[in-house]
């Protein structure tokens, strides 16, 4: 029974790993960013470094997310215009 468990921990540690290894990813999915898909496979292919991981974190938070709240797009809308 020790080694069942002790598997359960290592697939526990291997998702764990994994999300982690991905937040940029998530990141760039969540704010909708324009070169997710770019994002993607960099991530995939140099995320292992901690350099590539770091800059492309950057990358991702860098790009458009939701820029505006929706009272500042109601106040903006109901703005005299000039």
């Amino acid at each position: 029974m020790e080694g069942l468990g002790g598997v359960f921990l290592g697939i526990i540690f291997l998702v764990g790993a994994a999300l982690i290894y991905f937040v940029p990813a998530m990141i760039a999915w969540f704010r909708q960013h324009q070169s997710f898909a770019a994002v993607l496979m960099l991530n995939a292919l140099l995320g292992w470094t901690v350099v590539g991981w770091i800059a492309i974190l950057l990358w991702a938070l860098s790009g458009p997310g939701e820029a505006e709240s929706p009272s500042e797009k109601t106040f903006k809308s109901n703005w005299p215009q000039s």
